[in-house]
């Protein structure tokens, strides 16, 4: 099937801006307008804590996820297509899509979630950048049924999976899962054996849910936890031992890793992607983590040390803290424990960014580190949603209602880059950036509005 070219529905503005009306840096470029309307108006995350707006990087293009619809830009803005895939029906179903590409093809998952679990189906859709799509029904096909993650790993596809039976209700769950691995070439044809994650804790009869957490050091990670009683029974309490398991596959589907361990009292396990060259920077927390593949989410922390070849920081609770009170000599020395989100790149400066929020009242935080790594500005924000924990997506997004307040440094040398633009123009919208070599590119889906705009930043 041939996708009709969106010019047919939607109409696509470029609005040039001459410099003499660039507000905020020489380095920022207003590029276009993309004429899309913005679907979601209210429920900005989906049910798995991911927004519903979505970014990709495909050579020269980027690939737009919103729900259902997949739509192909340019670098300029300029839309080439959209395509629609189809809602799964079912009694209280609800759709998710995850996508991946490659410079080929843009694969979609689909999968719909249902009362009665073993009615769940999955259906995977294939486009070229041309627009021509090929799907099959991937529970029919594989047998599988809820496939909830994509990998593109030399050419191949690789589907996260589940086989699931049970109900689950307000009134009760009796959902039991079971994780898998498949690879397929671009044909959508199976390659190889599918694996099989194990299906309960080890030694035991307890059902696990796997959380799949990427893609670390070339393997596929997948990590469960639960609670035990100190005679081994599994435990709802949050008083009893809380253990991981933790399981990795390589990419012929071989099992490089097999581990169960309790977990430090410190510790919420849930790694994230990188954000950032972790061999260029590592990030040391007093939970003891020494990189951002442990840097987690919603990890709590009173100290924050980053350190590269060229520098190290000071603590920056304390540093962060001390720029955010520049001035307010009345306010008694007190360090707020913080939740780390985000360690982010920013290569309009060729810095690090952190991303982080109060425990105590949940305020959200921006903060820039200059080459020394010290902090020298700071913007705190409120949330669309307070308290959300940044999405394991491709990208950075932030979801911005307001900025409240910014505190800067004298000894700010940075530029504006499109963080600065984002906390400019925030107004109950998500944006998303995306890096490139000597500039960035900002998408800006405004939820008040319904628009959808992108800029570029260069260095």
């Amino acid at each position: 099937m041939k996708i009709l070219n969106s010019s047919l529905k939607i109409f696509l503005s470029i609005c040039l801006i001459s410099m003499s009306d660039l507000i905020i840096s020489q380095t920022i470029t207003y590029s276009a307008q993309l004429k899309n309307d913005v679907e979601i108006k209210e429920l900005y995350k989906s049910g798995d804590g991911e927004f519903k707006i979505k970014y990709y990087k495909s050579g020269d293009h980027i690939v737009r996820l919103e729900q259902n619809k997949v739509q192909l830009f340019t670098k300029n803005f300029e839309q080439l297509w959209e395509y629609y895939i189809p809602l799964i029906e079912g009694y209280g179903s609800s759709n998710y899509h995850k996508l991946a590409c490659d410079e080929n093809y843009i694969y979609v998952i689909s999968y719909n979630v249902v009362v009665k679990a073993e009615n769940s189906r999955s259906t995977l859709t294939r486009i070229d950048y041309s627009g021509n799509v090929k799907s099959i029904d991937f529970t029919t096909v594989f047998q599988l049924r809820s496939a909830y993650a994509l990998e593109i790993v030399n050419g191949d596809l690789y589907v996260i999976a589940a086989r699931a039976t049970g109900s689950m209700t307000p009134y009760y769950n009796t959902v039991e899962t079971s994780a898998h691995v498949i690879c397929l070439d671009s044909e959508m044809n199976q390659k190889g054996k599918v694996a099989d994650v194990p299906y309960s804790e080890t030694g035991t009869e307890n059902n696990l849910y796997w959380e799949y957490t990427g893609i670390h050091n070339g393997n596929f990670t997948f990590y469960s936890g639960y609670h035990r009683t100190k005679n081994g029974k599994p435990s709802a309490d949050s008083k009893d031992q809380f253990f991981y398991e933790k399981y990795s596959l390589s990419s012929d589907l071989e099992v490089v890793e097999h581990t169960r361990q309790p977990r430090p009292a410190k510790e919420i396990q849930y790694l994230i992607p990188d954000k950032y060259d972790p061999k260029r920077w590592q990030v040391t927390t007093d939970s003891g983590f020494s990189s951002i593949r442990g840097t987690v989410q919603q990890m709590r922390t009173t100290k924050l040390f980053i350190e590269s070849n060229e520098a190290k920081s000071p603590d920056l609770v304390k540093a962060m803290y001390d720029l955010s009170t520049t001035g307010k000599k009345d306010i008694k020395p007190y360090f707020e424990t913080y939740t780390i989100d985000d360690i982010v790149y920013d290569p309009i400066n060729d810095i690090v960014l952190v991303s982080f929020r109060t425990v105590s009242v949940g305020q959200q935080y921006l903060a820039f580190l200059n080459h020394e790594l010290k902090p020298v500005k700071i913007y705190a924000y409120i949330a669309l949603l307070p308290n959300s924990i940044v999405p394991s997506q491709p990208n950075v997004s932030l979801d911005i209602k307001e900025v409240i307040m910014s505190w800067e440094s004298p000894e700010n040398k940075l530029v504006k880059n499109g963080f600065d633009l984002a906390m400019e123009k925030a107004d109950k919208s998500q944006f998303t950036f995306l890096n490139y070599d000597d500039y960035q590119i900002v998408l800006h889906d405004n939820f008040y509005t319904k628009q959808t705009w992108g800029y570029k930043v260069i260095r």
